[in-house]
């Protein structure tokens, strides 16, 4: 989690980040005498995102002006809400791409699904049979590795080929680009198996991250000319 946050607080004019979810703080760089003020902060706003919810809104995030600094503060569905303590000039789109990209990965983190143990079987009673046919033993069970399954190796090539990809969506996102790279390339590794004659996919899922047509264009023509030298 302290990566996470250190990237968001990497994000240009960020700075200070805290989580709170369910009533508390769970990951946060503000210093330790100041996460407690911080709470009543947070109820409050939970108190507002609930009235927004209540009258059919679904807005997710709000802005605070507080001295020279700007107060953001995301809503992210199940996995709690996030405070940002930026500079007033910022570029909050960028903000928001950033915190919506590291969304996955706090979820991934904060999500510890809870395992059961099973209820005891209520015992039967059998009746005495005088004969019983003869069963055979089931064969044993296969050993089961509990080693987690490596993932997949990326080659030399198709490696540079990613850093290239990364450093080309910074100049667009800048420190935001991280997240969104992250995300993408983790998504795209699932579905395809990750070399160079695969990098096409992998660009068209950052094509989407656009919201200007010019810029996906030009970041289309520069990635082709990466992959396809």
């Amino acid at each position: 989690m302290e990566g996470i946050l250190r990237k968001i607080q990497s994000l240009n004019g960020v700075h200070e980040v805290c989580i709170y979810r369910d009533g508390e703080s769970v990951a946060s760089t503000l210093p330790e005498h100041q996460v407690g003020a911080v709470g009543g902060v947070f109820h409050l706003v939970e108190q507002i995102f609930a009235a927004l919810e209540s009258i059919g809104k679904d807005h997710n995030e709000l802005y605070f002006s507080f001295a020279d600094k700007l107060i953001a503060v995301y809503a992210l569905s199940d996995c709690g809400i996030v405070m940002l303590v930026t500079d007033k000039k910022i570029n909050l789109p960028l903000i928001h791409m950033g915190v919506k990209a590291a969304a996955s990965k706090i979820r991934t983190v904060l999500s510890v699904p809870s395992v059961s143990s099973p209820a005891s079987a209520p015992a039967i009673q059998v009746e005495p049979v005088l004969t019983a046919p003869t069963i055979s033993a089931p064969p044993p069970a296969p050993v089961l590795s509990t080693q987690p399954a490596e993932p997949p190796r990326i080659d030399n090539v198709t490696q540079i080929m990613l850093g290239q990809l990364e450093t080309l969506l910074t100049s667009y996102f800048g420190p935001a680009a991280h997240f969104i790279f992250s995300e993408a390339q983790e998504e795209w590794m699932q579905k395809h198996s990750p070399n160079r004659y695969n990098t096409n996919y992998l660009v068209n899922a950052l094509l989407v991250e656009f919201d200007s047509e010019a810029e996906r264009v030009a970041f289309q023509q520069r990635a082709k000319n990466i992959i396809s030298p």
